[in-house]
């Protein structure tokens, strides 16, 4: 401790003393001293000493006692044992710490979201158990036609994800894609490239039997795999996919992120069949920056200037 935080606790507890009813009570005792003492006559001297003394040892040690607990050491670890991690390290220490961190914020900015925003709706942005995080995600669509007369459009989708775990410990990292369109079409959808690293990972995929929902009149499919990723903490992800797109049934690419990622690429190129794309962003608090080319055309490239959320993403409109 060095003399300028020495005279601060000073300087507190003189505060405290005059902030409080303890100073009447120490000014009475030092009254009762002084009769004691400048009286010579007084009956009661004696007794008078002994209560003076009394009096103001007790003001004296009250007002230091609330001083500790209050203004003091106490409340200062207190205060340092409620806010280190090793306390928020537990989840039971950590929700009851978030709810009345959301509530207090609800109170004191809009209390009419009070009922309405709950604690869950803005938990799921801050990381849980298990989760990934994507600190590099690039994805490139090249699009030309599969049949122009048809207006039926190929996308290849190359994509590169780095993903980041917590530990070397196993960690898995699920996929699930889903596509529907009109009974019989036989449009493609397929995986042709998984790699991690540099291990073909073809073998994961599951699914791309096309099943057909009469009751919504359209076939329907799932591409799904289940990666393992253990031994290291940080894992490239190759993924080339091909997909076929109508412009007259669902003219659109949609991605809502999973996953924390910082600062996703989106490029697109149609290599001249006049194929165009229009970009924008999903629930993101930040636009995209287009870093290349131009929205809204047959060649762009957008980014994200910082973090893209879970549950935020992206979508893509094909036109002629």
């Amino acid at each position: 401790m060095d003399i300028k935080h020495a005279w601060e606790i000073f300087l507190n507890f003189l505060k405290s003393i005059c902030d409080n009813w303890f100073v009447i009570v120490f000014f009475l005792g030092i009254t009762v001293l002084l009769a004691g003492h400048l009286l010579p006559n007084f009956s009661f001297k004696a007794e008078s000493l002994l209560l003076g003394n009394v009096i103001v040892f007790s003001s004296v040690f009250a007002s230091f006692t609330r001083w500790i607990s209050v203004r003091g050491i106490v409340k200062k670890t207190l205060s340092e044992i409620l806010s280190s991690k090793e306390f928020l390290s537990k989840d039971k220490n950590f929700d009851s710490v978030w709810n009345n961190l959301v509530e207090v914020s609800i109170e004191k900015h809009n209390p009419s979201l009070k009922g309405i925003l709950e604690n869950s709706s803005v938990r799921k942005y801050i990381p849980q158990e298990g989760e990934l995080f994507y600190s590099a995600y690039s994805q490139h669509m090249d699009a030309s036609w599969a049949d122009e007369d048809k207006r039926l459009v190929k996308i290849i989708e190359t994509t590169k994800i780095t993903v980041t775990t917590k530990d070397r410990s196993l960690n898995r990292m699920p996929y699930v894609f889903n596509a529907g369109m009109p009974i019989g079409a036989g449009w493609k959808y397929q995986i042709n490239s998984l790699k991690v690293g540099t291990t073909c990972c073809m073998d994961k995929i599951t699914g791309a039997d096309i099943e057909t929902d009469e009751l919504a009149k359209e076939d329907k499919l799932n591409i799904k795999y289940k990666l393992d990723l253990e031994g290291n903490t940080q894992y490239q992800i190759h993924r080339v996919m091909l997909r076929e797109i109508c412009l007259d049934y669902e003219p659109y690419i949609i991605l809502v992120s999973g996953k924390h990622t910082l600062k996703p690429e989106i490029s697109f190129s149609s290599n001249g069949t006049g194929i165009k794309a229009a970009f924008n962003s999903t629930g993101t608090l930040e636009e995209f920056d287009t870093i290349d080319g131009r929205n809204n055309s047959s060649e762009f490239t957008e980014r994200h200037p910082g973090l893209m959320l879970k549950g935020q993403g992206f979508i893509i409109c094909l036109s002629k």
